[in-house]
């Protein structure tokens, strides 16, 4: 069942991105490679948040679709690209490109679709815009970097986390917020607190993914449970229970090699038990506040009320 179901007309629009991919990305090889990717469960979250914040303005329906469609076509680069590096077997329920088509491929697969994003968009859009967009790009790098390189890294703040997530991924909810509004003709001041709406559900987002990690089964999640800490990434539930781990069992736990599946059931239960899951609940609640409190001032319409209930969905999801 699409996650946007009970949505009928942002369901069938979406429906028509996801064609619009086939078509704009067609290809002699690709075409059966990418179709199970494109058609699985993916929450399409990002082309969704575009299109809804493009109907706050004065917008142009297929301009609108397309820029949905470029923003799910980066964000699949990046899955394709982050599934290299985690060396991961699924990915929305389905085998992953790398695995199932090996790693050389898949970096091939994730420049292409980068590419395609690019010259969809020097076609069409300011050079201001394509900035803004660049940034974002960068940003979303320099968080994966700054991730890579704290690996198995025991001393990480929240703060370190908080800085990574943002980069990674509640820029590009921002960015499909905010430029979704500027397609769609908002006004300027629309444009930046509907970024800024982007920013505080993609935190949240992260947040409640990084926890479904610690209490949701490979089944519901689509991908590996406990990939995280296997790949040796501490995400805010760990980090927070690291921070509280006062006799260092937890850690000197995380430092042995070759753990057994007993072993990070053990994990689980100590995160939980040092308050780790707790506290990210807490603050994934913090995000979602903030997000509310933007949604109450927007102008009144269908995109208001579904942004409402999509954001308290996203806190009590199981995948």
């Amino acid at each position: 069942m699409s996650f946007w179901q009970e949505y009928e007309n942002i369901n069938e629009e979406l429906n028509e991105v996801r064609n619009m991919i086939i078509k704009s990305t067609k290809s002699k090889y690709l075409g059966e490679v990418m179709e199970p990717m494109i058609y699985s469960s993916g929450k399409m979250l990002r082309p969704a948040f575009v299109l809804l914040a493009g109907k706050f303005g004065h917008y142009d329906a297929s301009r609108l679709k397309k820029f949905a469609m470029i923003i799910e076509i980066l964000h699949m680069a990046t899955l394709i690209h982050d599934d290299i590096i985690d060396d991961a077997d699924m990915r929305r329920g389905q085998p992953s490109i790398q695995a199932e088509k090996g790693k050389n491929a898949a970096v091939f697969i994730g420049d292409y679709y980068l590419c395609q994003c690019f010259l969809m968009l020097s076609s069409d859009y300011e050079q201001e815009d394509l900035q803004h967009i660049a940034r974002v790009i960068n940003a979303i790098c320099l968080a994966e970097v700054q991730q890579n390189f704290n690996k198995r890294n025991n001393n990480l703040s929240v703060r370190n986390y908080l800085k990574v997530i943002s980069g990674k991924t509640a820029a590009l909810f921002a960015l499909s917020f905010y430029m979704g509004a500027k397609v769609g003709n908002c006004e300027l001041k629309l444009c930046q607190d509907l970024g800024r709406l982007g920013k505080y559900i993609g935190m949240a987002f992260q947040i409640m993914d990084d926890i479904l990690d610690y209490s949701s089964d490979q089944l519901s999640l689509g991908k590996e449970n406990n990939k995280d800490i296997q790949q040796g990434y501490y995400t805010l539930p760990l980090i927070y229970a690291l921070n509280n781990d006062k006799n260092s069992e937890l850690k000197n736990l995380l430092d042995k090699e070759d753990l057994t599946k007993e072993e990070y059931a053990l994990i689980v239960n100590m995160v939980n038990a040092n308050g780790g899951i707790s506290y990210s609940m807490d603050l994934a609640q913090t995000y979602v506040n903030k997000a509310f409190d933007i949604i109450t001032h927007l102008p009144e319409g269908e995109s208001k009320t579904v942004l409402k209930d999509i954001t308290d969905k996203l806190l009590k999801r199981k995948y």
